[in-house]
Order: structure tokens, then sequence, then C-alpha cells
């Protein structure tokens, strides 16, 4: 898990060391399964290997540029009372399971990106933060689900940085951490800042919440309950 303000981006090395670990085993797995199949020399085996090519290519495809669900959280995974700040304040939203579960089925890896300037503001700390994330991320466990990373801005909109939304500095760190493709992701939030983030990244699709709606996103739903009921029934993610 990376919490923090990356503007300059770290890097999870044991991810990246396992994923190319991953992929080099399933190269070698192609390469031996070619030369087989060749040795065998007939029609129908020639057939298999190019079945077999696709078939490895996707899934080297998939472990090099994995999708993803960015998550905003005040007002989508948890209730927005302002600068929330503790566990007797954190109240999970209705349907936020249910609706997280559906995009992780699909393949999304689920990442958290939140502005959080009420560390900035001095309303409480990075350490107050971290340790009600730490408490919100085994809840999700407990639901069988696994938050991939957190990122957050602690800082103020005067101090202008790169990291706070709808700037793309979370993003940024979270493709160099995870190398997701954004051209098949999405967003999902409650302000008008998270649809431009995604527009701002390039990430395809955009889910607003919120009463008001917003015409700029792909998707618009009044509360995260319709949102989850909506996906639940089948939609194509």
């Amino acid at each position: 898990m990376n919490l923090g303000c990356l503007s300059k981006p770290t890097y999870d090395v044991y991810g990246l060391y396992h994923c190319s670990i991953a992929e080099k085993y399933r190269r070698n797995q192609y390469c031996l399964y070619q030369v087989f199949l060749w040795i065998m020399g007939s029609s129908s085996a020639r057939i298999r290997l190019q079945f077999s090519q696709r078939y490895y290519l996707r899934k080297m495809d998939v472990c090099m540029n994995p999708k993803a669900l960015f998550i905003d959280r005040d007002g989508i995974i948890n209730q927005d009372f302002g600068y929330v700040s503790s566990v007797a304040d954190f109240k999970f939203t209705d349907g936020i399971f249910e609706l997280l579960t559906c995009f992780a089925r699909a393949g999304y890896l689920l990442v958290v990106v939140t502005n959080q300037s009420g560390i900035g503001r001095g309303y409480y700390t990075q350490s107050d933060f971290e340790c009600l994330t730490q408490w919100m991320l085994e809840r999700f466990s407990e639901h069988g689900l696994e938050i991939k990373d957190v990122f957050f801005c602690p800082h103020t909109p005067d101090e202008q940085c790169h990291c706070r939304k709808p700037d793309t500095g979370m993003i940024e760190a979270a493709v160099n951490i995870h190398r997701i493709d954004l051209s098949h992701s999405w967003m999902i939030g409650d302000k008008f800042s998270d649809v431009q983030l995604a527009r701002n990244s390039g990430i395809s699709k955009a889910i607003f919440i919120g009463e008001q709606g917003c015409e700029a996103a792909d998707f618009a739903f009044a509360n995260i309950q319709d949102c989850a009921d909506y996906f639940r029934v089948g939609k194509r993610l």
C-alpha cells in the first residue's frame, strides 16, 4: 500500500518483480509448447499453435497492463460528513461492497485516489488518516475485497500541487507502480473534479454519484446503491 502524496512516485518493487517472474514463466511455457507442436508437424497442431499464441499473448498482456477502477473516498466509499478522520465518524455508503465486488469480479484492480486537505489544514494528522485507512482496508478484506492501493493528496488548494484532483499526479503514480491500462479503466466520484480527473488522465469511463447529476460523466446515479444495482444485473464492464 502506498500512502502519501506521490509527487515523486515510489515503486512497489516486489509487485513489479512478481509480475516479471510471472511473465517469464508464461513466455517459457509458450516457447516450449511452440517447439512441441512444430515437431508434431501436423496441420491440426499448427491450428492449435495459433490458438496457443493468442492465449499466451492475452495472458501476458493482462499481467503487464491491468485495468483499474479508481475510487474517490469521501462520498463514495463512506458518507461525507466533512473531513472524516476517525473510525467513529466513518460510515460506509450503502451498496459500496456490492459495487466494488462487481468490478473486482470483472478483473479490475481497486485503487483509491482521495484529496485529504484536512491534513494540510491541520484538522487531523497523516497518522490519523493512515490509521483510519488501515481500518477501512480490513473491513474491505472481511468482504473479500482487496484494495490494491491508496493514494492521497494532503495539500490545500492554495498549495497548487500536482497531486490534488483534478490534476493527475495520483493517477500517474498508480500507472508507474501498477502499469495500469487507463484506456480500459474507470473512475468513480461524487465531484466534478473526479470526472475532470478521468478526462485529464485518459481514463476511459467516469461514473458520477450525486442527485444533481453530471453531463460530462459517462454514467450518473443518485447514490452508490443505484449504481451497484445497475452493474449487478449483468451490465458489461
